[in-house]
């Protein structure tokens, strides 16, 4: 949304409320998949540093203040290790049922095609 005229903004946010979202078979790697991990890791923990550091506040414990620096960069860690050790679980299932790799949401290409053996043809075709 950002850099766009704000009437075409408003209209493409509109679009999103009404839910006009297209979907898409996803099948992430397992680079994608860790840097998923990471960054929902490191929103966690962003969130819990207040409340983590105000509980150690009030227990007199000195390290309060390192929570904020601490907890979202151990989270993201968590969030890729989670991520890494997923992987296989994440491929079978999603080998297995495509329909738990259906997403919906605005996507924007951003690079060329990838040499990954996964991708779908065709929408319910088979797998290359």
């Amino acid at each position: 949304l950002r850099g766009q005229p704000a009437r075409q903004a408003g209209s493409r946010l509109s679009s999103v409320v009404r839910g006009d979202m297209k979907r898409y078979l996803v099948l992430l790697d397992v680079l994608s998949l860790l840097k998923l991990g990471a960054v929902i890791g490191f929103g966690a923990g962003v969130v819990l540093a207040p409340i983590s550091a105000l509980i150690a506040a009030s227990t007199g414990d000195g390290s309060a203040a390192m929570t904020f620096f601490v907890l979202p960069v151990a989270a993201a860690l968590n969030g890729a290790l989670g991520g890494l050790l997923a992987y296989p679980i994440y491929w079978a299932i999603t080998k297995k049922y495509r329909a738990a790799a259906v997403l919906s949401g605005h996507f924007q290409e951003v690079g060329g095609p990838s040499n990954n053996s996964r991708k779908p043809t065709a929408p319910g075709g088979p797998a290359a």
